[in-house]
């Protein structure tokens, strides 16, 4: 430094420590998956509501001047019970003031609107230890064999031709994208053929990974984890109206209480209440209509 030059170091105080930009990036989360693909339900006058199903009768052959046997007739019922699920901050009036991120109040909303539906992702995603059947070995990667052992008992529950799809750990889609493209694939010409294998690529912002054997497969974060953390309990489940899992949320003054923002003064504290709440409930109200998928987490 030649003498008489003005730097940093003399001028110091004129320069702020740090700079803040005045957007947040984006909190990283798990696509939303599931919720958009099981049955939904909505109800008032009750936080329960219960769906029967007729047990499985068959017909038998006739004698002709012999009077047949009446079958009696059972049922089943699986009820949903509906829970208040929130979130919710306290922000101060000084920290709105203070703050150089511009709308940091609408920012919070959006990350607590995230969170919720974040909650509900993963209410869903457990239910996969509801489902009649499971596939797998504690601590031992999803094999391909093991992937097709899935699709059979999902067939053999008679889903007759309803579309399904697979919703797995990071680690289950990398085994099976190994045990399919990597240095010990199977080297059959069939998986040139998009109708058997395609999109073998990095999962896409809504969580599709790859297409195999016909089943879409999905990619999150949010699949539970079992064994003490071991392992991951991915999912094939039927997609839509005869999803094994149901969704239910309350009904409140003709509209869903579902991912509510409201906002409240709180003048003693000098600042705002937001908040994002919702009455739902989750139930595995068909659950021969999947296939849970254990594997090494």
């Amino acid at each position: 430094m030649a003498t008489g030059d003005t730097l940093i170091s003399s001028m110091g105080d004129i320069v702020a420590a740090e700079q803040l930009h005045n957007q947040v990036i984006e909190t990283a989360r798990a696509a939303i998956i599931a919720t958009p693909m099981i049955r939904f339900t909505s109800f008032r006058g009750s936080n329960v509501k219960s769906f029967p199903r007729f047990a499985k009768v068959t017909a038998a052959a006739l004698t002709e001047g012999t009077d047949g046997t009446f079958t009696t007739m059972t049922d089943t019922q699986v009820s949903v019970t509906l829970a208040e699920v929130g979130i919710g901050v306290r922000v101060s009036d000084v920290l709105e003031v203070a703050s150089s991120v511009d709308e940091v109040t609408a920012l919070l909303a959006r990350e607590l609107g995230e969170a919720f539906a974040d909650k509900v992702e993963i209410d869903i995603l457990a239910k996969a230890s509801s489902l009649t059947d499971s596939v797998g070995t504690t601590t031992q990667a999803l094999t391909e064999d093991v992937f097709l052992q899935g699709i059979m008992e999902c067939e053999a529950n008679d889903i007759r031709g309803r579309q399904f799809a697979f919703i797995g750990y990071p680690k289950q889609i990398h085994n099976l994208r190994t045990a399919i493209g990597g240095t010990t694939e199977n080297n059959s010409v069939i998986y040139s053929r998009p109708d058997i294998l395609n999109h073998f690529a990095p999962s896409t912002p809504t969580g599709f990974a790859m297409n195999v054997y016909g089943v879409d497969c999905f990619m999150s974060t949010n699949v539970p984890s079992a064994n003490t953390a071991a392992d991951s309990l991915g999912q094939f489940m039927v997609v839509g109206p005869d999803s094994p899992h149901l969704l239910a949320v309350g009904e409140l003054r003709g509209s869903l209480w579902w991912a509510r923002l409201e906002g409240e003064r709180d003048v003693s504290f000098r600042g705002n209440e937001i908040w994002v709440t919702g009455y739902l409930g989750v139930a595995t109200v068909a659950p021969e209509r999947g296939c849970a998928v254990l594997s090494v987490r």
